[in-house]
């Protein structure tokens, strides 16, 4: 049986790399469409390299015979409203008129829980937006919660080298605002099952119970504080402090193991690399409701957080 066939792009960005891998671990073909090749380095195992710069440059050819195109590629860190709009929005609508010329069977489209036609920034307004364009009956709209890793240039990784350079984090609205979190392991395996389930229509991916912006950082601050008996002043940004205060420990199981997630993806080299997939994942075929989210897609109703367009913190 020949193996499945799934193209990626944003392959060498941080969810895109890591699903790549997962996926070739898993036995797909995969087919990594970056925006340099040359220095992407050696393809998954089995796989190929093409070039994709959307919206000008896509490599068709590797959409042919494809399974799934797994569309990960966004630029979040663009600072020209103008460019952002053609490389997202134009080279999403490429993109998807590309996969279904080469009748590619399903496209996967990442987008993100904080999506809102009135999301209070454009990343999040622009992935609603965009998730309108796929097919419920065919297509897979997948809504990660604030991706949690060690590596990457997530806006994750920018809240802590904030923390880490500034000393400073400032609050808006005084950090009431809900967060929803996913760790990359657990958002690749989801993205893995669902795709071998033939899932369609929307999928959640995110722990059930958000936690407030404060208590959030409060514990990425604690676990990221520096234990300078153990590493000294060279190692500081290298070491996990064993000895935070209780105080600074959000309560409750669910919480207690988000604060285990939130140590290990900042900054620990010696967190052992999670494998089980603990994540809640909801299912919606219809690209509405869900058991664990309402059918505007916030937890509680609140108010979306989502990457802000000009900053590395999200507002109220």
């Amino acid at each position: 049986m020949s193996a499945r066939v799934a193209a990626v792009t944003g392959a060498s960005g941080l969810i895109g790399r890591a699903l790549s891998a997962h996926l070739a671990a898993r036995g797909w073909e995969v087919r990594a469409l970056v925006r340099d090749p040359a220095a992407f380095g050696p393809p998954p195992a089995g796989g190929r390299v093409g070039r994709c710069e959307l919206p000008d440059t896509l490599d068709e050819a590797l959409l042919a015979d494809a399974d799934v195109v797994v569309h990960c590629a966004y630029a979040t860190r663009e600072t020209d409203r103008e460019r952002a709009r053609r490389v997202n929005e134009d080279g999403t609508r490429r993109l998807l008129e590309a996969s279904r010329r080469a009748r590619v069977p399903r496209f996967v489209f990442v987008s993100t829980v904080a999506a809102q036609p009135e999301a209070p920034n454009y990343y999040a307004r622009s992935k609603h937006a965009l998730e309108g364009l796929c097919d419920p009956g065919r297509d897979l709209v997948v809504r990660p919660g604030l991706v949690l890793a060690r590596e990457g240039h997530g806006i994750f990784q920018m809240m802590r080298d904030v923390a880490r350079r500034t000393h400073l984090i400032p609050l808006f609205g005084g950090g009431r605002q809900p967060l929803q979190t996913v760790h990359l392991d657990d958002l690749c395996e989801a993205v893995a099952r669902a795709l071998e389930r033939e899932l369609t229509g929307a999928l959640n991916v995110a722990e059930p119970a958000p936690l407030s912006m404060a208590a959030f950082l409060r514990a990425m601050v604690c676990r990221s504080r520096p234990c300078w008996r153990r590493c000294g002043l060279r190692r500081r940004s290298a070491c996990l402090c064993r000895s935070a205060p209780r105080a600074c420990s959000p309560s409750g199981g669910s919480a207690r193991r988000r604060w285990r997630r939130i140590s290990a993806a900042s900054i620990s080299p010696c967190a052992r690399r999670r494998r089980a997939w603990r994540t809640c994942c909801s299912f919606n075929p219809c690209a509405g409701a869900s058991p664990t989210m309402p059918p505007t897609g916030r937890p509680g109703g609140a108010e979306p957080l989502g990457p802000p367009a000009d900053s590395a913190m999200c507002r109220p």
